[in-house]
């Protein structure tokens, strides 16, 4: 598990405007959903950290492969 201790590279936030995005629905069908493989997210590692409204998230996979997302 040496990928945990390694440092995560920052990413500048996105540039396009929240206007372009779609309307978030909370009853949209999970069909019409974006979706992201977790490999292609976690590139090799066992954590990442989430930007959000100027908030730091850290999103880890467990032993038992389930994401844990905390503040």
């Amino acid at each position: 598990m040496g990928g945990l201790n390694m440092p995560l590279e920052k990413h500048e936030p996105s540039l396009v405007p929240n206007t372009e995005l779609p309307a978030v629905n909370p009853g949209m069908p999970n069909s019409e959903l974006p979706q992201h493989q977790s490999e292609c997210l976690f590139q090799g590692r066992r954590e990442l950290i989430i930007l959000h409204n100027n908030e730091t998230y850290r999103l880890r996979i467990t032993k038992t492969d389930k994401l844990i997302l905390t503040k």
